[in-house]
């Protein structure tokens, strides 16, 4: 039964459904004309589109509700400026903000902030891919940029920087990463802060399944391919560099710069898989070997002395300009010097020999020899003593066969 002085509009019923409930019943509507609407703005107003409520402005659907979850169409704007704007780019893409054509308005996403008390803590913001089941692969928190392309109205698309992998993996795609320290005025005292820390701060562990392993590197830096668009000459080119060590800046003292430091400044270690191993006991000691575990020590050399040579019978060489100078045998007993080779020695410096054994200019009558710029010959032939004649001179004979024996026994004539 109608209330007294109200008259339903047409269409609409009223009716009482059990005691004490009077509901207004009206016709589902659409969009372009609500149900329930009003007198100013009839396409402005609630209706029902099968089993989901919604509302509608100027005769276009904006927020739909249903058994399951509340839609916003196209958008959801927070507040009264009208910057901050939730809506559908594409299909499952939540974007902030409204497309423009001129400056872009900036968006921030955050967590609350603590302002009020003394030493309030900001609250933490966590971004999380999917968890999945069993052995289902993790969802991932993929961070993606557009493309920079030649000017133009083409439209840039999207392509993955950072992707956040389960197993705590970090995966980057980019033509570079690029990282820019601000100064940092605000140090502790005695208490070392590293700019950038692979691993973290303490020991690690990285655990395989049981089985033989060949190989695990831990930090690894892949080999660029540099080309060109045509003919062109890149005149160094590295994978790795550094610019130099560490500066001294305002009232800094370095007592020892390093360019790049491994292990530790007591036993240092570092190795190249087509190159040397380079590892030093000593403060101020460094080996080079063939390998890690190898027995071939090239180069050993502290603040005491410097060792060059090989433990694992292989000749020791001296180049120059790719060519060999000095070649010293496996066992160290015999060093050959290249032809066309001159050794120079300034003034006042002195051959000094042993007193015991001995040292030979030669190992062989063959072998050629000359001083003073003189054509290199082999050892002279024998020269007999003085003897015969008619006339004999008993002390210059003597003198003569004495001078005969002293070039015999320096070995520049023939014994025989």
């Amino acid at each position: 039964m109608p209330f007294a002085g109200f008259a339903p509009p047409q269409g609409f019923l009223a009716r009482r459904v059990s005691a004490g409930a009077f509901p207004l019943l009206a016709p589902d509507g659409t969009a372009a004309a609500p149900s329930y609407s009003f007198a100013s703005g009839p396409t402005y107003g609630a209706y029902l589109s099968g089993t989901q409520y919604a509302l509608a402005t100027a005769g276009v659907v904006r927020l739909i509700l249903d058994a399951n979850a509340l839609y916003l169409v196209p958008s959801l704007s927070l507040g009264t400026g009208g910057d901050c704007l939730l809506i559908r780019e594409a299909a499952a893409t939540l974007q902030m903000g409204l497309d423009v054509n001129g400056a872009p308005v900036h968006q921030a996403f955050k967590a609350h902030d603590g302002i009020t008390g003394t030493d309030i803590a900001g609250a933490n913001l966590t971004i999380a891919g999917g968890r999945g089941t069993g052995s289902g692969a993790p969802g991932q928190v993929i961070l993606s940029v557009a493309t920079e392309l030649a000017t133009g109205t083409t439209a840039q698309t999207l392509a993955a920087i950072l992707t956040l992998s389960g197993g705590n993996n970090a995966s980057v795609t980019s033509h570079f990463v690029y990282t820019a320290p601000t100064a940092d005025l605000a140090m502790t005292a005695s208490t070392e802060s590293i700019g950038l820390s692979l691993g973290g701060s303490a020991t690690y562990t990285r655990e395989y399944a049981t089985g033989a392993l060949a190989l695990h590197r831990e930090n690894y830096v892949q080999a660029p391919t540099i080309a060109f668009v045509g003919a062109s000459t890149l005149t160094d080119a590295a994978t790795f560099a550094v610019s130099g060590p560490p500066i001294a800046g305002a009232n800094a003292t370095l007592t020892r710069t390093w360019i790049a430091m491994f292990g530790t400044f007591t036993a240092p270690v570092i190795s190249f898989v087509n190159g040397v191993y380079i590892g030093g006991v000593t403060n101020a000691g460094i080996t080079v070997r063939e390998t890690s575990g190898g027995a071939e020590a090239m180069m050993y050399c502290n603040t005491t002395q410097a060792i060059f040579g090989s433990s694992s019978g292989v000749p020791c060489l001296l180049q120059t300009s790719n060519a060999t100078r000095l070649t010293i045998a496996a066992d160290g007993t015999t060093w050959t010097i290249a032809s066309a080779t001159s050794i120079t020695f300034p003034d006042a410096c002195n051959f000094v020999f042993n007193a015991t054994t001995g040292t030979k200019f030669g190992t062989a009558t063959t072998q050629k020899q000359s001083w003073w710029n003189a054509t290199p010959v082999v050892q002279g032939a024998l020269i007999a003593d003085a003897s015969g004649g008619a006339t004999v001179d008993a002390e210059a004979r003597t003198a003569i066969n004495t001078l005969l024996a002293r070039v015999r026994l320096y070995g520049l004539i023939a014994t025989v």
